[in-house]
């Protein structure tokens, strides 16, 4: 090879997603046992770099999901975002735990350095989007997914320093 180009093929990246959509947290139809026991394998066995949420992980209100019985009764959209947080922080937190065993220097002690890079190569980039049911907020003068993002943050972080700390970290 010679010219402009020649450096292609001599530095490959690969990329590896795993993409869901619908999760519709707050139905009764979900199946929620996935996002704790399979997709955390999914990440693992395939190495994922990146997991992407293509919208709607609430099952929302409209169209009287409550009284059709498609909602689970006493839940609002407020509910169902934070049950979205719960179950998505579930599946990325369970990977993360896999990864940073896998990658973890079976030494007690290591660097703070040494210990930051271990977390980081753990984690997963997660990159989200609304669907129409998340958007359905809108109408009610709420942005979609606040509560989900305040939910996944916060139960994610505490997860994860929770499980350094019974590491001695």
């Amino acid at each position: 090879h010679s010219g402009a180009n020649a450096h292609i093929g001599k530095h490959k990246k690969e990329d590896r997603l795993v993409v869901f959509g619908c999760l519709h947290a707050g139905s009764k139809h979900t199946d929620y046992r996935f996002f704790v026991d399979d997709l955390p394998k999914v990440i693992t066995n395939l190495n994922v770099d990146t997991v992407i949420g293509a919208g709607d992980f609430v099952e929302g209100l409209r169209h009287n999901n409550t009284i059709t019985g498609e909602s689970v009764l006493g839940t609002n959209e407020t509910h169902h975002e934070k049950i979205a947080g719960w179950f998505v922080t579930e599946g990325l937190f369970r990977a993360f735990k896999t990864r940073f065993e896998l990658l973890m220097d079976r030494r007690k002690r290591i660097s703070g350095r040494k210990l930051a890079e271990v977390v980081e190569k753990s984690l997963v980039c997660f990159v989200y989007i609304p669907g129409n049911h998340c958007e359905w907020s809108l109408d009610g003068g709420v942005s979609p997914l606040e509560s989900f993002r305040a939910s996944l943050f916060f139960n994610l972080c505490g997860a994860i320093e929770n499980y350094l700390r019974e590491k001695g970290f």
